[in-house]
């Protein structure tokens, strides 16, 4: 009903094409590494730094232990969720231009 049988496909954020050799990137490819790699610095920044990464960590390893320091469990829940809906959303948004969607595609 949205794009028919066809299938649709994102533009893409950028255009160009670098050639190192035999390899060929698009820029796409490019931007996604980019993000990947400063999706992981910040993950790890925010695990090793900040106090809510490390009871994060607390939470996930002992969740009694965690709150008998004063760790709120149900807030760290909150806040793994929230980094998986935001991981998964901008995972979506960099796959999208590089795979074409059909019907289907979720099933």
């Amino acid at each position: 009903m949205f794009f028919g049988a066809e299938g649709f496909r994102n533009p893409n954020f950028w255009d160009a094409q670098f050639t190192a050799g035999a390899l060929i990137l698009s820029g796409q490819t490019v931007i996604i590494f980019g993000v990947s790699l400063a999706l992981m610095l910040g993950l790890f920044l925010f695990f090793e730094r900040s106090l809510r990464g490390k009871a994060l960590r607390a939470t996930a390893v002992n969740r009694l232990g965690a709150r008998l320091m004063g760790i709120s469990t149900s807030g760290a829940g909150r806040l793994s969720f929230g980094l998986a809906a935001f991981i998964g959303a901008l995972s979506g948004l960099l796959i999208g231009p590089t795979t074409t969607m059909f019907y289907d595609s979720g099933f």
